[in-house]
């Protein structure tokens, strides 16, 4: 989670990431990264608060005026795979796969990640569907258990997302085959963010997060009842 005052100032400059680069260990080392030098002008937003902690793990990149984090794996895995090694790298699990608060954020992360021309698009965030949510569009909730904003999502292979794995011209009905949703830098589309997919296969990149929060109760719930979900 970021301060939307800090996010305006990301897409003009520029911090490199730990072991970031196409294709470099998600494990590696943290590189000294440099904060983007701009203060915030306001008060946080309010769901970032002192709960926040005020170290997160060496190799996540932060952002002067906030305390989140963030930790890009470039290198291909499964979902479960990434968030097993998000989660893993604090033992309170408050690093786990990025929450997207907002449009501004959603745009802030999806201009940084492009720019560092990763060889993989679709990049894991922390949203999930209910199991048992009767269209494709329904019982959608970030890692915080709040609902995903439906302006977030974006296009995907001319279709409308999320899709449930529907083609172009294909009419999208809820199979639950796609519980997942994807940053993925091939959408298209008026906010070219989300997509849904399933997860499974070595597919993916992720982006975790350090934002002093465990994966809320309503999402684990969620993501223990995937039916893709290998655990």
């Amino acid at each position: 989670m970021i301060w939307r005052t800090a996010l305006v100032v990301l897409g003009g400059c520029s911090f490199s990431v730990a072991g970031g680069g196409n294709g470099a260990p998600d494990d590696a080392a943290a590189d000294a990264t440099k904060p983007i030098d701009a203060a915030p002008d306001g008060p946080p937003d309010a769901m970032a608060d002192a709960t926040l902690p005020l170290n997160c793990p060496l190799n996540y990149i932060g952002i002067t005026g906030s305390s989140t984090k963030y930790r890009p794996i470039y290198t291909l895995g499964t979902f479960w795979q990434h968030e097993a090694s998000c989660e893993g790298d604090t033992p309170n699990k408050i690093t786990h796969a990025v929450v997207i608060d907002d449009l501004a954020e959603a745009a802030a992360l999806r201009t940084y990640l492009l720019a560092q021309m990763p060889a993989y698009p679709a990049f894991g965030v922390g949203a999930v569907q209910a199991p048992t949510a009767t269209t494709v569009g329904g019982g959608w909730v970030d890692f915080r258990d709040r609902a995903i904003d439906p302006a977030l999502w974006g296009v995907y292979a001319n279709v409308p997302q999320p899709d449930d794995v529907a083609t172009s011209g294909q009419a999208s009905s809820e199979n639950h085959e796609q519980n997942l949703a994807f940053l993925d830098l091939d959408s298209t589309g008026t906010n070219p963010y989300l997509r849904d997919g399933s997860g499974v296969g070595l597919n993916y990149v992720f982006l975790c997060e350090c934002d002093g929060h465990p994966v809320g109760p309503v999402a684990q719930g969620y993501l223990d009842g995937d039916p893709n979900n290998p655990n």
